[in-house]
């Protein structure tokens, strides 16, 4: 996940998205950021992204044509062999550390193309309802003023990821890996059944919010949403209230939703 900062901290979030979300500030990535300063270079260039999309299109032909070794595979993880357990947690958690390397390498490189100095880069891990997340926090994301580099900010975890998973993909169809060769798979699907439900999906504060509010430059969307669900209970209760912008209200109802949904599911679960 990604926190790029909004513009407006006047307004704050929803009080009920706390019950959700417990963030905890671990180190500063700036250091490594620097490290590989040329890794970012080369990866948010246009070549790379033409690789990154053919090595995607690539997986996902994949996975197509071998629809029954992924279930297989996913089947295998439900086993709960200790073994096959650890390979995939080991493989999980680093290709989770290659995404949170992809937001922080996207923003220093964004900062420096626009003359900026990055800063301090936080991380961190967020439980977000009863899952742990790594996090990086880049506020000073806010001063870059093109949206779309802001927006590649946000989107640099998933780039990374994706690219990551392809790579894996592409050495699981060349090559006899052995016993991780289920693992790959499992952590492909699973990873990539996340990235859809959590980091892409604008209902939570996480990477597809950013790049969302971004891309059509609605800063603080949550706490204007949260504001705006305030203002039309008011208006319900005979108070002199503003009137709620429709957009806001809109995201309110769908992330409050979604929230109450998916804490609903971790109950259900438990």
């Amino acid at each position: 996940g990604v926190d790029t900062g909004d513009d407006n901290k006047a307004a704050s979030g929803p009080i009920e998205g706390k019950l959700f979300s417990v963030k905890a500030d671990l180190a500063n990535a700036a250091a490594l950021a620097r490290r590989l300063s040329w890794l970012g270079r080369l990866a948010y260039s246009l070549p790379a992204a033409i690789i990154w999309g053919a090595l995607v299109l690539f997986a996902i032909a994949t996975y197509l044509a071998n629809g029954d070794k992924v279930t297989t595979s996913l089947k295998q993880l439900t086993a709960f062999e200790a073994g096959s357990l650890l390979a995939f947690a080991t493989l999980f958690i680093g290709v989770k550390a290659v995404h949170e390397l992809g937001h922080i390498l996207a923003y220093r490189t964004m900062s420096l193309r626009e003359g900026l100095d990055p800063g301090p880069i936080r991380v961190g891990i967020m439980v977000f309802a009863a899952t742990p997340f790594p996090f990086t926090d880049v506020t000073g994301a806010w001063r870059i003023a093109s949206r779309w580099r802001r927006a590649m900010i946000g989107a640099g975890g998933v780039y990374f990821e994706t690219y990551t998973v392809a790579l894996l993909t592409l050495a699981w169809a060349r090559f006899d890996l052995g016993v991780f060769e289920p693992v790959i798979l499992q952590v492909a699907v699973i990873s990539g059944a996340l990235t859809l439900l959590f980091n892409l999906n604008p209902a939570v504060k996480l990477d597809g919010y950013y790049i969302l509010t971004d891309l059509f430059r609605q800063p603080n969307l949550v706490g204007r949403a949260s504001q705006a669900a305030r203002a039309t209970a008011a208006r319900a209760l005979g108070a002199d209230a503003s009137k709620p912008g429709r957009l806001e209200l809109a995201y309110w109802v769908l992330s409050y939703t979604y929230r109450w949904t998916s804490f609903a599911g971790v109950f259900w679960l438990a």
